[in-house]
């Protein structure tokens, strides 16, 4: 009890995009009736996508299958009030803020 949940998933759900997961509405609502999820981070789109929905982070990383000479990668630090990403080559950095009210990026 009293858990945060990440979930690590290789096809996006949210922000809405053709690339989607199949039944990502489905699974969005899942995700919404979960209070414990925190943030959604995938990849797949190779291009980053970013949103904010009822409280919780969807994040798409970066990929490098686009680029010749460039890498995409990064290193992902948990902490109780905030996901830490630390970008590599194409892939930025950012704070994703964990806890009560409206969390925000950074």
């Amino acid at each position: 009890m009293g858990e945060q949940v990440i979930l690590f998933c290789h096809y996006p759900v949210h922000p809405p995009h053709t690339h989607n997961l199949w039944n990502d509405l489905e699974v969005v609502d899942v995700i919404g009736r979960h209070p414990c999820v925190r943030a959604y981070i995938n990849g797949h789109q190779h291009r980053e996508a970013y949103a904010l929905h009822h409280g919780v982070h969807y994040l798409t990383m970066k990929g490098m299958v686009e680029t010749e000479n460039e890498t995409a990668f990064s290193v992902i630090r948990i902490f109780n009030n905030r996901i830490e990403v630390e970008g590599f080559g194409r892939e930025d950095n950012r704070v994703l803020h964990l806890g009560p009210g409206n969390p925000v990026i950074q």
